[in-house]
């Protein structure tokens, strides 16, 4: 495909998986609200899915620089692990499941 076409298709899928987080992150809102008994407003949710996309380009583009500075095109559980290195709860929850597929943390 010509590189014009390349960046259309990916502009369109980039587009397709927003949409279905945006929706994912409205369904948990909505579900949320029931539990707690509150509501989240159009402009939170949006702002809370806009945010969503935002953290996952960022942890994907640090995904790809720990795996290159590592001389690799893969990225691996390691670089997994080195992105959530801050986040206790995280780390646990990599270990757990880098150590078995059975593994149900809490």
């Amino acid at each position: 495909a010509e590189p014009g076409q390349q960046q259309l298709q990916q502009s369109n899928r980039f587009q397709r998986l927003t949409a279905a987080l945006e929706l994912t992150v409205s369904d948990i809102c909505a579900e949320l609200g029931t539990e707690g008994g509150v509501q989240f407003s159009p402009e939170v949710v949006s702002t809370l899915a806009e945010l969503t996309v935002d953290k996952t380009q960022r942890s994907a583009q640090d995904l790809e620089a720990f795996a290159q500075h590592a001389k690799r095109s893969n990225i691996t559980a390691e670089d997994v692990k080195l992105l959530t290195r801050r986040n206790p709860q995280l780390v646990g929850l990599n270990t757990c499941v880098a150590t078995s597929s059975r593994c149900i943390c809490q």
